[in-house]
């Protein structure tokens, strides 16, 4: 519930909102259950193991990627806990993370050879055609009038929703970007240095022929070598295109992998590289041409070069501040002697409930607890402490009080279920194959033939995964809610892509599906289960 009112203010529809919920849970039920099989397995790290990831943490390392105590120690403060209970921590949660990135490599990519990952491409990109029945609150054309005693009953059934809201008031320190950004000066000799010593004046122009497997980039090379053939013969020999999309301009060294960069420097203008492997397949680059940056892009390179070192330093102000601060607070340092000592204006906002105006304030405010230390913390943009400094709780409407909202709230769950009835006679007749005259019906409305795609944005989620669970033309999905109305799909065709294959794309999808295959099975083999209604009430 915490990391949910944590995020759940950056996003507007309640769909987004839903799915939010639903991937927090996700992201909490798979640590749970790696947690789980790797303590079932008996997989334990040694010591050396902790120092290790310790050390090789980006976090924790200076300018020159060394291992930094004082850095280390800065972040033990912020989290406040101690270093016995930071590596006791990694004791338990490093062995799983040793044993996804083993399995799955960071989502390096996996091919299967072209033809195979053609095949998972067609059916990854695949369009289904979709007849969409909409159902609205306008089917339900009546509603019987309740009796005082129906909706006193509904009333004490449902008290949980007339409660008027819970209102706080609270002091807030708020310091913007501009702080810190006014803090941080970028001189011209930076930017320089930061040019020389990645070399980023020297560019060479290159033809990239990239193949899906080693067997077919040793026949171009030998096509190349043997049989004197340019690159653009090779590449049509190989069904690639022409050399325009083989051709890359101004590249610098450090736009390469870092297995190729030495040794495609190293070659002169018209020479050809060996066969040199990355995540996205075998390759082998001809030297167009050698050069240096044109003064153009060298003035736009500098531009753009101060801004990184600008937002950089500015982000390494914020988080020395947050830390300084927060070990301050971690002290005993009140809201009001942190403004006092760095001279930061409080603010007073309240009484306020969390709907109201909601907003990354409101929803921080709502989060803390009233004698909870003022901890600063990222908020949009800006950095917040917070003190919460007056809580009048929720209180229960009496049925006078709460009438008018017992009224529409029996109505809206009566045409919610008369809406529900409805669809599930037509879900019926779509079984039974009768059919169903629905385009004379009133609130019904029938949608032909949608084109819907796995990352459609235009439905649930869950209703787009439905579709494409799917295996029999005319079959149907459940009652979906969407918009204030259920819609139902009922599957007319599936044609497959006629895009061009995206061998990395496809291969990161492969991986991502064996990943939930893992998770899929461990579920099953763990017994989750998820109480929806508890879900929904958060």
């Amino acid at each position: 519930k915490s990391l949910y009112q944590n995020y759940s203010s950056a996003t507007s529809s309640s769909e987004t909102q839903k799915k939010l919920k639903y991937d927090l849970l996700n992201a909490l039920i798979e640590q749970k259950l790696l947690l789980n099989l790797t303590s079932e397995l008996d997989l334990e790290v040694g010591e050396e193991s902790i120092k290790d990831h310790i050390k090789n943490t980006k976090y924790f390392q200076n300018d020159t990627g060394e291992f930094d105590k004082n850095k280390f120690n800065e972040m033990l403060n912020s989290l406040h806990i101690t270093e016995e209970e930071y590596v006791l921590k990694l004791k338990r949660i490093l062995p799983a993370i040793m044993l996804m990135t083993s399995l799955f490599k960071d989502n390096y990519p996996i091919t299967y050879g072209e033809k195979v990952d053609e095949q998972i491409y067609k059916h990854r990109y695949q369009t289904r055609v979709v007849d969409i029945i909409k159902i609205t609150k306008d089917a339900v054309t009546s509603t019987s009038k309740p009796d005082n005693q129906t909706l006193l009953n509904f009333y004490e059934k449902n008290k949980s929703n007339f409660y008027y809201p819970e209102y706080r008031t609270a002091q807030y320190i708020s310091i913007g970007p501009k702080y810190f950004e006014d803090q941080v000066k970028i001189s011209g000799e930076e930017v320089d240095n930061i040019i020389e010593q990645r070399a980023l004046k020297d560019q060479r122009d290159v033809l990239n022929l990239v193949f899906s497997t080693k067997e077919e980039a040793e026949k171009a090379k030998k096509m190349l070598i043997e049989d004197k053939r340019n690159f653009e013969q090779v590449a049509l020999e190989f069904g690639k295109t022409g050399l325009e999309d083989m051709r890359i301009n101004n590249i610098t060294k450090d736009f390469l992998p870092k297995n190729m960069q030495d040794t495609i420097f190293a070659l002169k203008e018209g020479e050809v590289s060996e066969i040199l492997a990355s995540s996205f397949g075998w390759h082998i680059i001809k030297i167009e041409s050698i050069h240096q940056i044109s003064h153009e892009d060298l003035v736009k390179l500098k531009v753009d070069i101060k801004s990184v070192l600008a937002n950089q330093k500015s982000f390494e102000k914020v988080n020395d501040f947050i830390n300084q601060a927060n070990y301050k607070v971690y002290n005993g340092a009140t809201i009001e002697e942190i403004s006092n000592e760095y001279n930061l204006p409080m603010q007073t906002i309240g009484p306020v409930d969390a709907n109201e105006n909601s907003n990354d304030l409101i929803s921080l405010i709502f989060s803390r607890g009233k004698d909870q230390k003022s901890y600063f913390k990222g908020v949009g943009d800006s950095i917040v402490s917070i003190k919460i400094t007056d809580i009048i709780p929720p209180k229960l409407q009496n049925f006078e009080e709460s009438k008018s909202s017992v009224l529409e709230l029996w109505r809206n769950k009566f045409i919610a279920e008369k809406m529900s009835e409805i669809g599930q006679k037509i879900v019926g007749q779509i079984k039974d194959k009768a059919g169903a005259d629905i385009n004379e019906m009133q609130g019904i409305e029938l949608l032909k033939e949608q084109q819907i795609h796995r990352d459609q944005p235009d439905y649930p989620f869950s209703f787009v995964e439905e579709i494409f669970n799917m295996k029999d033309i005319g079959s149907a999905t459940n009652l979906i809610k969407h918009d204030n109305a259920i819609i139902i799909g009922m599957l007319k065709g599936m044609n497959p892509s006629d895009g061009k294959l995206n061998t990395l794309d496809t291969g990161k999808r492969v991986v991502m599906s064996l990943k939930e295959q893992l998770i899929s099975y461990l579920e099953s083999k763990y017994k989750v289960e998820v109480n929806h209604s508890i879900l929904d009430d958060i």
